[in-house]
């Protein structure tokens, strides 16, 4: 399901709407049955703070979802910014799943002080959840992927 191409808003907060979307479609089947994919398409942005890390919107919307989908079920999110390059690093976005939490946990990273730090990037290469494309040679837009399958306890 596509569910806006148009996505505005702190990119944090969008990603943590996707994971709800995505315990929504987890514990009730709904809006959609998986297996299944959720889309979308904008410009979020980041409200930089007085500290700030190295980081980009796909990154924070990535990481701002990672919570919500903690231990649900087989989720996969994705931020990825067409021109391969997010916010002032040379990486394309993130990735998270429902594992994501766990590995940072176990690798002693804080992904809320990440956030709150604006540090994101820092976090992903750790976690070794980077998206590298490199110079793409275009910029459509910034894209937001959800797929969600479901696990053996699931069936």
């Amino acid at each position: 399901m596509i569910i806006s191409t148009v996505l505005e808003g702190e990119s944090k907060e969008l990603g943590a709407t996707f994971a709800a979307i995505a315990r929504e479609i987890v514990s009730k089947n709904r809006p959609l049955e998986f297996p299944c994919a959720v889309i979308g398409g904008g410009e979020t942005t980041v409200k930089i703070s007085e500290e700030a890390g190295i980081g980009g919107p796909n990154q924070e919307f990535s990481l701002g979802a990672a919570a919500g989908i903690d231990r649900i079920g087989s989720v996969v999110v994705v931020g990825l910014d067409t021109d391969g390059t997010d916010g002032p690093t040379e990486i394309a976005g993130g990735v998270v799943d429902n594992q994501t939490v766990n590995r940072a946990n176990a690798a002693g990273i804080d992904l809320h002080a990440c956030l709150d730090r604006h540090d994101t990037t820092t976090a992903l290469k750790q976690l070794d959840d980077t998206i590298n494309t490199g110079a793409t040679g275009t910029n459509v837009n910034d894209l937001k992927f959800m797929l969600i399958h479901p696990t053996e306890r699931d069936i």
